[in-house]
């Protein structure tokens, strides 16, 4: 079987290939399709910080929480600066019904936003969904599943994102 990428960077060109397919296709509202695209770019790059924001916004259009939140954390974890992917993050555990990680997620986003309106009404949403769930413990964000999450969120980075608001593909 022939290698995919070699030192002339083929990879890096499927990988490209695969996105700007998704892209369009998002952009199309052929959400399904955008998914199988981004999906084939992971296979190449499973640590694509923007392949995984992009296919975590395709799950949340398709109401498909618990993938969104998966890709969205695997995203932050890839690309901490990625305000998007914490901005997805929070959504889709607020979707899910954590409003504590999503409150965590919306926080980093803010930060990383701090013009975005959609990060601040998030956190917003996130902490007002919050506190009816108040139950005694001590509040730490939960990955998808209830195990506890550590935030390693990162400072913020100063600059406006450029690539459009938080729910468009990049």
């Amino acid at each position: 079987k022939m290698a995919l990428f070699d030192s002339s960077g083929w990879k890096g060109d499927a990988v490209g290939a695969s996105r700007a397919a998704g892209n369009a296709l998002f952009a199309g509202d052929r959400v399904a399709e955008a998914v199988r695209e981004y999906t084939r770019g992971l296979e190449l790059a499973p640590a694509d910080g923007t392949l995984l924001c992009n296919r975590s916004a395709c799950f949340l259009r398709l109401r498909r929480y618990e993938e969104a939140s998966r890709d969205a954390w695997r995203a932050t974890k890839a690309a901490p600066t990625l305000a998007k992917a914490w901005y997805r993050a929070g959504l889709a555990d607020l979707e899910r019904g954590d409003a504590v990680s999503a409150t965590a997620a919306a926080k980093t986003a803010s930060t990383l936003m701090p013009k975005s309106t959609e990060a601040k009404a998030l956190l917003r949403r996130a902490k007002d969904t919050q506190r009816p769930q108040a139950d005694g413990v001590d509040g730490g964000p939960r990955a998808p599943g209830g195990t506890r999450r550590h935030s390693t969120a990162p400072g913020p980075s100063g600059e406006e994102d450029e690539n459009g608001g938080p729910d468009d593909v990049i």
